[in-house]
């Protein structure tokens, strides 16, 4: 596709990268209107862990609000899994730890987004430090 956002952190209509944010993501951590990833999340979400407003497919845990398909646990309205809205799925789905893992999740995307940024920014300092004014460009 012809302009479509890629990279580490991609957002956009179409996005594909590591982190993605827009109309449709195709990444390791997905976030959208439609999204595919290994976590997923939006209102038609499909992946390993996938978490949908309208529709959640999921190879391990899926959890929406209204139809949820699953491998193994699934929570949600309309749910189909061997461990559908039952004890396993809960204990499975509202693991009182999230907190801490989605911190630690959190933590490391931040620290892969902001090391790339900051090696950027440098280059991009010092390319505007050897082009200024001061000193002209030599014949």
């Amino acid at each position: 596709m012809v302009g479509e956002p890629r990279g580490f952190c991609a957002v956009g209509a179409v996005s594909i990268g590591v982190v993605s944010f827009g109309g449709i993501g195709f990444s390791i951590i997905a976030a959208g209107a439609i999204c595919y990833g290994w976590w997923a999340m939006g209102a038609i979400s499909m992946g390993v862990h996938a978490v949908g407003s309208l529709f959640a497919s999921a190879w391990e845990t899926a959890q929406g609000g209204f139809m949820v398909m699953s491998q193994y646990v699934a929570a949600g309205q309309l749910a189909v899994a061997p461990h559908a809205n039952d004890a396993i799925a809960h204990l499975t789905l509202y693991n009182p730890d999230a907190g801490r893992d989605w911190l630690v999740y959190c933590v490391i995307v931040v620290i892969l987004t902001l090391l790339p940024i900051s090696l950027y920014a440098k280059a991009v300092k010092k390319r505007f430090k050897n082009d200024s004014p001061s000193n002209p460009p030599q014949n």
